[in-house]
């Protein structure tokens, strides 16, 4: 079972490439195939093997209040880079739309 901490950052590095592999690249196919070689790369990047992040994912999934507090997690972690991002001057330039958090395309 994967730490906390380590879970909330691979699902957090998957949402955000999924999110930007989505804005950029328009054929389906191409979208999916890059983020499968993007996934393996985030997952070696925390040093966890596809199998012990499944059952990881796995366990959150029979426990939903668990799954929550990590995304409750992620979405503090998103709010506060999108906070960075934002003007000084307190202007507000329209934001792109956001895209949902659902099952990362990584897993079947």
């Amino acid at each position: 079972m994967l730490p906390e901490d380590t879970m909330t950052n691979i699902l957090l590095d998957i949402h955000l490439t999924e999110a930007r592999i989505g804005r950029t690249i328009l054929h389906q196919d191409t979208a999916k195939a890059t983020f499968r070689f993007a996934s393996k790369d985030i997952l070696k990047k925390h040093g966890v093997s596809d199998s012990a992040f499944r059952h990881s994912y796995d366990f959150y999934l029979k426990h939903p209040a668990e799954m929550d507090k990590l995304y409750e997690r992620i979405i503090d972690s998103l709010s506060l880079q999108e906070s960075k991002l934002m003007p000084k001057d307190g202007s507000v330039t329209p934001a792109p739309p956001t895209p949902t958090l659902s099952r990362p395309a990584l897993l079947p």
